[in-house]
């Protein structure tokens, strides 16, 4: 199973049950898009999963370029695009301090290691951060949402840095989360040449769920690539997974460097919502 060990939430005030939910939610998210041999079906039990993982750990087997999370993984919540911006580049800010603050107190783990080189992208702007967009807008955070806003999650989905956006729904009441994670910090040649997600999916993970592997899954009933284009006008063949659940579909897109996931209902993952969507610099 990939198993999180999450021992540096602080819950205070209001921000309890959105910080704890957000939590759980990212763990329900993971288990659903990781190669992991508990999501296998049980009339292809013999099929040995690489994604072995302890209770404290989680294994770098599956993993192509080695890594493997923190021991003591810490997620960051943030209620606007403006605070976050603030906490990746402005020494002075609250939220820059807070991340540095609690990121000492794991100096002496090395698996740190990538999440702290993502930190000094962004502040010396060798990345910059970007939101999601329809229609060249910035989407609108849910703000009365049970789940934080933003979250920046040091390790999740690959055993990478995320940052989750928890956005408004589109049409009708349900959310849609739109998950970034930058990959020019891992300085990988075959990374930056790839053309696809699926691509660097097959790089970074190569048992996770894809076209030919995903019947192996209990969750899954379909993934597949599908070209598809953004607001921009460029073009990207996304990697779409659809689960058991209609509410619960994937469409991942790799665009400049940066994974896209977007997870929504399957009937708002339509060619019109990807005409109108884009992720764009935050100035």
């Amino acid at each position: 199973m990939f198993c999180i060990v999450y021992k540096d939430l602080i819950l205070k005030g209001e921000k309890t049950v959105k910080k704890l939910t957000s939590f759980l939610l990212a763990l329900a998210v993971t288990f659903s898009l990781t190669a992991c041999s508990g999501q296998e079906n049980s009339d292809n039990s013999g099929i040995e999963s690489s994604c072995a993982v302890t209770s404290d750990n989680q294994s770098t087997e599956d993993n192509g370029l080695g890594l493997c999370a923190p021991n003591n993984v810490i997620d960051y919540h943030f209620d606007s695009y403006e605070q976050l911006l603030s906490a990746l580049t402005d020494n002075n800010s609250d939220g820059y301090k807070d991340i540095y603050t609690r990121m000492e107190q794991n100096t002496s783990d090395e698996k740190f290691e990538l999440f702290r080189k993502t930190l000094q992208y962004f502040e010396t702007g060798k990345i910059k951060l970007c939101v999601p967009q329809l229609n060249g807008e910035n989407m609108k955070i849910q703000s009365d949402s049970a789940y934080s806003q933003v979250s920046f999650m040091t390790s999740e989905l690959y055993r990478i840095p995320w940052i989750w956006y928890h956005c408004g729904a589109i049409s009708g009441d349900e959310q849609m989360i739109v998950m970034l994670s930058y990959l020019l910090p891992l300085e990988n040649e075959s990374i930056d040449n790839a053309k696809s997600y699926l691509e660097v999916q097959n790089i970074i993970s190569p048992s996770s769920p894809n076209p030919d592997n995903y019947s192996n899954f209990k969750n899954y009933t379909s993934v597949y690539e599908k070209e598809i284009t953004l607001a921009d006008n460029s073009k990207a063949t996304a990697l779409i997974s659809e689960t058991n659940n209609v509410r619960e579909t994937y469409a991942n897109i790799y665009k400049d460097g940066i994974l896209i996931s977007i997870r929504a209902s399957r009937e708002k993952l339509t060619d019109e919502f990807f005409r109108s969507f884009d992720v764009a610099e935050m100035n």
